[in-house]
């Protein structure tokens, strides 16, 4: 665990989404399956809840709620 003296510091990820799946029969032959994804809205996100690690003061909208609308 991080030491007395640890100051949180904000950092930054990468989120990528599926825009396509290919699924193959490799036993019976059959067509290859393609499934295209199209994300019509937005990423929703929420405020993260406190715990025992983080101070309310600390938290941030980082809590990812998925999408509204995904047309397949």
């Amino acid at each position: 665990s991080p030491g007395a003296e640890y100051e949180p510091y904000l950092d930054w990820f990468h989120s990528y989404v599926v825009t396509q799946i290919l699924e193959s029969d490799n036993t019976g032959g059959a067509p290859v399956k393609e499934t295209d994804y199209s994300y019509l809205d937005g990423m929703g996100w929420a405020k993260e809840e406190a715990d025992e690690f983080t101070k309310a003061k600390e938290l941030t909208y980082g809590d990812r709620k998925g999408y509204g609308r995904v047309q397949v």
